[in-house]
C-alpha cells in the first residue's frame, strides 16, 4: 500500500512500518530507550513498567489502524499510548493522524509539542514536522464569533469554544451553533478559505410561549456532506442514487457511500463510488474521454494477417512465374509444350500482380486501421479531493517508532 509520507512527500510503506515496529519492540526488550529520541528521559517510566508495555500495545494498534485508514481509531490508540508512556515521539503520530482527519489546529499543536519535547530527536522526523508546520499554517483560516446573549454556549464543529476568541480552522465548511436555556438554538454554516479572517455574529431568539420548558432537549441539527463535480461541461449529467443533478452547483448528500455516474453525449461515462462523512466538502474531478467508436484490435490484426498472406502468395506466384519463364526459354521438346508454358507463365504473372496489388492495398488499409484501433481500452477517470488538503497533495504518515 502506497501512502503519503508527510506534507512534503513522507511515505511509510506497510513493510517499512512493520520493520520499524520490530526494531522498536527490540528496543523495548533489550536496550530501553535507545531506539527512541531522548527527551526528558528521567521523567519517563522505565521500559519494563506495565504502563509502558500496555502503551506500546496501544501504539502498535494505532499504527495498524492508521495503515487501514481508520484514523479515528488510530487517534484514540495514539492518545492512550502517549497518556500511559509520556513519550514525546508519539506526538508525531498524533499530529499525523489529526492531519488526516483535517483537524489542522490540533495537528499543529501536536507537532509543535513534538518539536519542543524532542530537541535532539531524529533529524528526519524533525525536518518533516517543521515542513508540515509551515504548510499547515498556510492552510489555516480564522473565525471569531460574537454571540448575543453573551452567556450562551457556543460550539464550532461540535467542539465547545468561547465567544469573542479567534479560532484557527481548516479551509472548508464549518458549523457554528449556540444554545441557552430559554432560547431557541441557533446555527449557521460558514465556508472559509485558507488565510481568511471571518467575523460571525449569532443572535439567539427567546423561546415562543408554546416552546418546551427550560432545559428541554433540542434535537441536533442534521449534518450533510457536499460534493462538487469539476472538470466537465455544465451540460454533463450527474446521477447519484437514481437522482439527476446539474454539474454547475454543489450537491448536498447524506453521509455514507454513494454510487455516482457522470455522463455527457459522445463520451464514455464514468461510474464509481464516493464515501462522504458528515461535514465533508469534496470535489470530484472527472475526465471524460470521447466515445469515437474505435476499431477493435482483432480487426487490425485480421487485416494485417490477410495483407501478409496476400504478400506471401504474390511472392510465391511470382517465383513460379519466373521459373515458368525460364523453362519457356530453355530447350523444348515440341511446339505444344512451348504454348502451354507461355499460357501458364502469363496466368502466373497476372496472379502475382493481382496478389501483390491486393497485399499493397491491404497494407495501406492496415496502417489506417492501426490509427483507429483502441489497443488499450479507453475509459473515463476521476479523482476526489477533500477541501483543505495540502496543495501539493502530500500528507503526514504515521511512523512505526515508539
Amino acid at each position: 500500500m502506497n501512502r503519503p509520507r508527510s506534507i512534503a512527500a513522507l511515505v511509510v510503506p506497510s513493510i517499512a512500518a512493520r520493520i520499524l515496529r520490530v526494531l522498536c519492540s527490540f528496543a523495548f526488550g533489550a536496550s530501553a530507550w535507545l531506539a527512541c529520541p531522548a527527551s526528558a528521559e528521567a521523567d519517563q517510566p522505565s521500559p519494563g513498567d506495565p504502563a509502558v508495555v500496555e502503551a506500546r500495545q496501544h501504539f502498535e494498534r494505532g499504527i495498524a489502524l492508521f495503515e487501514h485508514r481508520d484514523y479515528d481509531g488510530a487517534l484514540a490508540e495514539f492518545l492512550r499510548a502517549h497518556e500511559q508512556s509520556g513519550r514525546p515521539t508519539v506526538l508525531y503520530n498524533i499530529g499525523a493522524t489529526y492531519h488526516q482527519l483535517h483537524r489542522y489546529p490540533e495537528a499543529l499543536d501536536s507537532l509543535r509539542r513534538f518539536l519542543a519535547e524532542t530537541p535532539t530527536g531524529p533529524s528526519r522526523e524533525r525536518a518533516d514536522a517543521e515542513r508540515a508546520l509551515r504548510e499547515i499554517e498556510a492552510l489555516l483560516a480564522y473565525v471569531r464569533v460574537q454571540i448575543v446573549p453573551a452567556e450562551a454556549q457556543l460550539t464550532l464543529d461540535g467542539r465547545a469554544v468561547h465567544a469573542g476568541d479567534e479560532f484557527a480552522v481548516g479551509p472548508g465548511r464549518h458549523r457554528i451553533e449556540a444554545q441557552l436555556d430559554g432560547y431557541r438554538t441557533s446555527g449557521t454554516e460558514v465556508v472559509i478559505a485558507s488565510g481568511e479572517h471571518r467575523d460571525v455574529s449569532v443572535r439567539l431568539e427567546p423561546n415562543a410561549p408554546a416552546s418546551p420548558p427550560t432545559g428541554a432537549i433540542v434535537a441536533p441539527h442534521a449534518t450533510t456532506a457536499h460534493l462538487t463535480v469539476a472538470g466537465v461541461s455544465p451540460e454533463a449529467v450527474i446521477t447519484i442514487g437514481g437522482a439527476r443533478h446539474p454539474a454547475s452547483a454543489p450537491i448536498d448528500l447524506p453521509p455514507g457511500r454513494h454510487g455516482v455516474t457522470v455522463g455527457l453525449p459522445a463520451t464514455l461515462p464514468w461510474t464509481g463510488f464516493v464515501t462522504l462523512r458528515a461535514g465533508d466538502s469534496r470535489t470530484l474531478r472527472v475526465s471524460l474521454v470521447s466515445d469515437r467508436g474505435g476499431v477493435a484490435p482483432g480487426v487490425f490484426w485480421g487485416v494485417l494477417s490477410a495483407s501478409l498472406g496476400l504478400g506471401a502468395g504474390a511472392a510465391g506466384t511470382g517465383i513460379a512465374a519466373i521459373a515458368t519463364n525460364s523453362a519457356f526459354h530453355g530447350p523444348l521438346s515440341n511446339e505444344q509444350e512451348a504454348t502451354d508454358l507461355a499460357v501458364r507463365g502469363r496466368a502466373l504473372a497476372i496472379a502475382a500482380d493481382i496478389l501483390g496489388l491486393s497485399s499493397l492495398l491491404g497494407g495501406i488499409g492496415s496502417l489506417w486501421i492501426f490509427t483507429q484501433t483502441d489497443f488499450v481500452p479507453r475509459r473515463s477517470t476521476a479523482v476526489i479531493a477533500t477541501a483543505g488538503s495540502v496543495p501539493n497533495g502530500a500528507w503526514l504518515g504515521a511512523r512505526g517508532w515508539f
